[in-house]
């Protein structure tokens, strides 16, 4: 997918695109088609801000719909790491917000 190279790939469920980290740690997607061969028909940068990776696990997921990306992780900022933003009880208050 990446003619540099990349990191964690993922396959949207649609299954025409897939979804990695740039050597550069900035978040990418392939769109590709299986049929009648695999071949990639095109790649855009989605973010150009490099995102802290881990290089054992994958610290992203994407949503069901392939719209959003949810990242656990830091963006890296040009001295060094940025701030990180910890959310407790987040289950209770997406209940608040669903209605539940």
């Amino acid at each position: 997918m990446s003619v540099n190279g990349g990191l964690n790939p993922k396959w949207a469920h649609s299954g025409k695109e897939i979804f990695y980290l740039g050597l550069d740690a900035a978040f990418n997607v392939a769109t590709v088609r299986t049929d009648p061969d695999f071949a990639v028909d095109s790649r855009e940068r989605l973010d150009s801000r490099p995102y802290f990776r881990q290089n054992i696990i994958r610290h992203w997921d994407l949503t069901p719909d392939g719209q959003r990306l949810l990242v656990i992780g830091a963006r890296l900022e040009a001295g060094g790491l940025g701030r990180y933003v910890i959310v407790q009880n987040w289950f209770e208050e997406l209940r608040a917000l669903a209605g539940n």
